[in-house]
């Protein structure tokens, strides 16, 4: 992460936001997951998995995260300005 940049914690719903990456807070599970208008739940194979603290998800394609759902667990994402 650079120098400058935002942070949000996420253990629910977010949409309209442009995450540069997520990392795993809490062992978590999803439901949504988008970047660029690709879903990465289903790209990434992450239906039903539980991904453990620490984890870092990125965007496809080099796209920011757009929309994130957390059904268990929760996420940070992180903004690089």
């Amino acid at each position: 992460m650079g120098s400058v940049g935002t942070m949000e914690y996420i253990s629910s719903s977010v949409t309209e936001k442009n995450y540069d990456f997520l990392v795993v807070n809490e062992a978590a599970t999803f439901t949504t997951l988008t970047s660029g208008g690709t879903d990465l739940v289903a790209l990434y194979n992450l239906s039903g998995a539980t991904l453990a603290s620490g984890i870092v998800i990125r965007g496809a394609k080099g796209q920011n995260i757009t929309a994130v759902t957390v059904s268990g667990g929760n996420v940070i994402g992180y903004t690089n300005i």
